[in-house]
């Protein structure tokens, strides 16, 4: 099927009508006296083109189907690739809302500790505030909020 690529396809066109004819003229000629010996030998070569000819013609009807796969699917990947960019922008903003989400929870955290960090020197015991402060500042940074 290498062929293909290098002829056109009308080339196994006329190869196709060229065998069907010669075909055809082989059976007239064999009737004529002296051109009927060359009449079989013309048929012979004339059923070996079309033969050919009709094989190229399944390899051009598929090479076609082929294609025309290939263009479908060209297609289908470029919207996949539009869908992926969209999903990924949709992505990034969410993981965005999230880094933020995350960065204010520690920042209140940190301003309750500020807060509350006199009244828990003064006794110099871990009061159950802190723990609670620590423990949101976990779940901040995990990413559970509560």
């Amino acid at each position: 099927m290498w062929l293909l690529n290098f002829l056109p396809d009308f080339v196994f066109h006329l190869l196709l009508i060229i065998g069907v004819l010669g075909i055809v003229a082989g059976f007239f000629l064999s009737n004529i006296p002296f051109i009927g010996t060359n009449g079989k030998l013309i048929q012979i070569v004339s059923i070996l083109i079309t033969v050919l000819a009709v094989w190229y013609e399944g390899g051009i009807a598929k090479d076609q189907e082929y294609k025309k796969q290939i263009a479908e699917l060209q297609l289908k990947v470029a919207k996949a690739e539009t869908e992926s960019a969209n999903a990924n922008t949709k992505l990034a903003e969410e993981v965005l809302k999230h880094q933020q989400a995350i960065q204010q929870l520690t920042a209140v955290n940190k301003q309750r500790l500020n807060n509350q960090a006199t009244e828990l020197n003064k006794s110099c015991s871990v009061n159950d505030n802190v723990i609670n402060i620590l423990n949101d500042a976990a779940r901040a940074r995990s990413g559970s909020t509560k």
